[in-house]
């Protein structure tokens, strides 16, 4: 297993996380979603200290989205259900590979998912604890691991994400060529391909729209 051998990335410093990007466009999100019932908002990788499962469920809550949660960790998973219980209990959470997830869901009833999962090799510090839980479940921790993850739950969930719908990116930026860097560097790319446009982006988060026609308006600096 890969912890410390890979190359670290040097990530700029995150102006906005994904979480908060969800929350301070949710006037335009739920606009969006307006006149869609029964939409679900699944979140791949639960809160680690961070408060993003307890914010987004509340959200989900507050606007009528069903929540679900799904972390790769069981300690983290375990700590998700209990999180989304005293919510709401009948919020779901997953101790369950997030793109594992993605693909074996049959609904196309995606309101929002947000897309916070496998960690990368950059210059920001992992705690012990994190790097243990990669240990425990033997898997692969490096870069092209983690751009893998979020290109297979991209994959998996673009088109159950319903038209007008929103996927949002933690850890992601752009370079000075105008690549896509971090978690959704591969990610990203292939949902654009596939008809999503990018309605904000702040480093270093993102938030894509699923569009018909790729006539959403471009919305970030």
């Amino acid at each position: 297993m890969q912890t410390t051998s890979d190359t670290l990335i040097k990530a700029p410093r995150s102006l906005i996380h994904g979480d908060e990007m969800i929350l301070l466009n949710k006037t335009f999100i739920l606009q969006s979603l307006h006149g869609k019932n029964n939409l679900v908002f699944i979140e791949i990788g639960s809160q680690r200290g961070t408060g993003s499962t307890q914010r987004l469920s509340r959200f989900a809550l507050q606007n009528k989205l069903y929540f679900i949660t799904v972390d790769a960790d069981e300690n983290n998973a375990k700590g998700a259900a209990e999180i989304v219980a005293s919510v709401d209990k009948r919020f779901e959470a997953h101790h369950q590979l997030g793109e594992i997830f993605l693909k074996n869901y049959s609904e196309k009833n995606i309101g929002i998912c947000y897309l916070d999962a496998f960690d990368l090799i950059t210059d920001w510090p992992h705690k012990e604890s994190t790097i243990e839980s990669y240990k425990k479940r033997n898997a692969e921790f490096s870069n092209e691991a983690a751009y893998k993850m979020h290109l297979d739950a991209a994959i998996a969930v673009w088109d159950k994400v319903v038209p007008g719908g929103f996927i949002c990116f933690d850890d992601v930026w752009k370079d000075n060529q105008g690549n896509w860097q971090g978690k959704g560097k591969t990610a990203i790319p292939y949902l654009l391909s596939q008809g999503y446009v990018v309605n904000y982006y702040k480093k270093n988060s993102v938030l894509l729209q699923r569009t018909e026609k790729n006539t959403a308006p471009l919305m970030y600096n």
